[in-house]
């Protein structure tokens, strides 16, 4: 029994390291695109605008 949790203990943390090595490669990929042109800093700037924007009015919605 005790083997089992050690196994899949083990499991867990492999395949963790996994995901959060991905999602760290595929973000820095990302970012590098994304700081290189002003154009893709005015669309990213659009776009949080827009969902600063309509969390803004949920907020106000739900008061």
């Amino acid at each position: 029994m005790p083997v089992q949790f050690l196994v899949m203990g083990g499991i867990l943390v492999v395949v963790g390291f996994c995901v959060d090595a991905t999602v760290g490669i595929a973000s820095g990929t990302l970012s590098a695109l994304l700081v290189r042109g002003p154009a893709a800093q005015r669309w990213l700037n659009r776009v949080s605008a827009a969902i600063f924007g309509a969390l803004a009015v949920r907020l106000v919605a739900d008061r």
